[in-house]
């Protein structure tokens, strides 16, 4: 049932994308690089402090992350604190929540039932649907965008057909061989095309790598801005302004607040549970509008010097009455 790294049905992840013929194999490479890379970053986002030293935070990120939700809960046996997957059965209470749950291990080996008598549910974020279903589409997106880039990038080498006989294909691969070797001058006698009669077609491939690109990058943008990590998708060479830099913040703001509320509420449930006194918050600690608004906000004493970003970690006053950033 389990034939990937990830312990999860294949049905469940990869769907039927993955087994497509017309899948092309470099397709299914840049699929994998980018999941790989999104659930990184997913399971890198939360810290925690007060954590039991027994608990992995990052088994807790990860099932959060595939699941949506957990259990937490004291083995009565051994005295240690745990996080588990969890089954919700029976009836719900008033708010549609089932009143009894199954507690599993990643193991496969450890069921156990329980109730909100001795363990707490955690929540990853308001709707309780897995987040991992958003990198899955962002990450089959990218893949068709990558790989279309590179059919595009390989066909400006040959935009050309070459025609001719069998009599001329000793000819033909000559030529193409000098292509190959990138030799920028080729002779040829007056009458070549008349001797060896080789037509040619263009095929007037646009370069459009670069536009593909962008969009790619636009959509890492969207992927990093559902799981609340703040990135620009706007490419511009010259400087700019905080609006563009900007423009999603308010929905990666909503993101992240909402998931680190619910799980903190979770937290609190544990917290007067067992006593501990574990808390949540955002693993970064770029000095940005989300991450520091009262350093991004205007001052009492002169409201149109504001702040600006020079791109080393620091600080700048730029005196006119807008925020701006150094784009590379």
């Amino acid at each position: 049932m389990y034939a990937n790294p990830y312990r999860v049905s294949n049905k469940e992840v990869w769907g039927c994308w993955e087994k497509n013929p017309n899948t092309s194999p470099e397709e299914k490479l840049y699929f994998r690089h980018f999941f790989d890379k999104f659930v990184n970053l997913a399971l890198s986002r939360y810290e925690y402090d007060g954590l039991p030293d027994e608990i992995p935070p990052r088994m807790l990120n990860s099932y959060l992350l595939w699941n949506g939700m957990c259990l937490f809960k004291k083995e009565p046996i051994t005295g240690l604190y745990g996080v588990f997957g969890v089954n919700l059965v029976g009836e719900p209470d008033i708010y549609g929540i089932p009143t009894d749950w199954i507690a599993y291990a990643m193991n496969g080996q450890y069921y156990e039932q329980t109730d909100k008598e001795e363990s707490a549910l955690i929540f990853a974020r308001p709707f309780a649907v897995p987040e991992i279903h958003s990198i899955i589409l962002h990450a089959q997106s990218l893949a068709e965008k990558k790989a279309s880039t590179r059919v595009n990038v390989i066909q400006q080498r040959t935009p050309v057909v070459i025609s001719g006989d069998s009599t001329q294909k000793l000819s033909i691969d000559n030529f193409i061989q000098k292509w190959v070797k990138n030799i920028p001058f080729i002779k040829a006698k007056n009458d070549l095309r008349k001797q060896i009669q080789i037509d040619t077609i263009d095929l007037k491939v646009q370069p459009i790598f670069n536009e593909l690109d962008t969009a790619a990058q636009r959509e890492i943008a969207e992927c990093l801005a559902d799981l609340g990590i703040e990135a620009s998708g706007v490419e511009k060479p010259e400087r700019l302004v905080s609006a563009e830099t900007s423009y999603n913040d308010g929905e990666i703001e909503l993101t992240r607040n909402g998931n680190l509320a619910t799980i903190q509420r979770g937290l609190d449930a544990i917290n007067e549970m067992y006593g501990l006194n574990i808390h949540v918050r955002f693993n970064s600690k770029m000095v940005t509008p989300i991450n520091r608004p009262d350093v991004f906000g205007t001052t009492q004493n002169n409201k149109n010097n504001t702040l600006e970003n020079n791109g080393n970690g620091t600080l700048e006053n730029n005196g006119n009455g807008t925020l701006e950033s150094e784009v590379e």
